[in-house]
């Protein structure tokens, strides 16, 4: 079965039936048991099984409220113990990457917490090869541009979203969104996964991509404010929102140098919203910011 995120094709090889019929569901027209490729095969993951569970509890992969499976390295080995699952993979210049992902049960390898998180890591990794960033943000289409609105949990990401929606403005996830170095500039791709917003959006049929516009500090705060933010306070707020990679030392380098070009290329602003703001006033404030910069 192959999967096509943000423009990068990963085999998923081994899947029983059932799995791929769980994948399928899951991910809707992004998946494909169609064996013709139109493009370079980036990644391909073995499915295999554990002999015995994790036994683990879910509560064990917890980080501030958050699901932060565990990472080990040995090298240029990477090893990703989660909730039911265990990931393998090698980091260096070989492509595709090898990768393999093992659970114990048959259903268990579909559940967002297997499946999604492998996916999800897997692209923070192979964003930085592109010297590109996963961010954990907003992403809101306005006019043909996308920007990217960097938070922290419950700041307002997904309230945000749902302003663009409203507001007729499509929305590429409030949940994560890639950063892609491209000519002329950088490009914010949209990817399968969503935050409160997976009802509201369609999960798993658009792989596009968009110019980035912008790169947004997003804080709670009145009055609604921006200002440009400095490439090293830059570079050190959105370290914060760089999901996986970021608690990998022997990819800090990597990410540092992806996190300096994407802000030499990209306005940053430091956003404060209120909860009322709406999104004309928003988009207004933001655009007048990086006009000015």
């Amino acid at each position: 079965m192959s999967l096509r995120l943000a423009g990068w094709l990963i085999e998923v090889e081994n899947l029983s039936a059932g799995q791929q019929a769980m994948v399928a569901a899951e991910f809707g027209g992004l998946a494909t048991t169609n064996k013709q490729r139109t493009r370079q095969v980036t990644a391909i993951c073995n499915a295999a099984r554990l002999g015995r569970p994790v036994g683990m509890p879910l509560e064990s992969f917890a980080v501030n409220g958050e699901y932060a499976p565990r990472v080990v390295r040995d090298g240029s080995l990477v090893e990703i113990t989660g909730f039911n699952s265990v990931v393998l993979f090698e980091r260096g210049p070989r492509q595709p990457l090898l990768c393999s992902l093992a659970v114990a049960a048959e259903d268990e390898l579909a559940s967002p917490f297997v499946l999604g998180t492998f996916l999800r890591t897997l692209l923070a990794y192979l964003a930085l090869d592109w010297r590109g960033v996963l961010l954990h943000c907003a992403g809101i289409l306005h006019h043909g541009r996308a920007y990217l609105f960097a938070a922290r949990s419950n700041v307002g990401k997904t309230t945000l979203g749902r302003k663009a929606l409203a507001a007729g403005f499509s929305v590429l996830s409030d949940e994560m969104n890639l950063a892609l170095p491209c000519e002329g500039g950088y490009r914010a791709c949209s990817v399968p996964f969503t935050g409160e917003l997976r009802r509201e959006l369609q999960s798993g049929v658009d792989d596009g991509c968009f110019p980035l516009g912008g790169v947004v500090l997003l804080e709670q705060g009145q009055p609604l404010s921006a200002s440009h933010v400095r490439p090293a306070m830059a570079v050190a707020g959105l370290l914060t929102a760089c999901p996986f990679v970021n608690c990998d030392t022997e990819e800090l380098p990597a990410l540092l140098d992806a996190l300096t070009h994407l802000v030499s290329c990209v306005s940053v602003v430091r956003l404060a919203v209120g909860r009322d703001d709406s999104l004309e006033e928003v988009m207004g404030t933001l655009l007048r910011c990086c006009e000015h910069g």
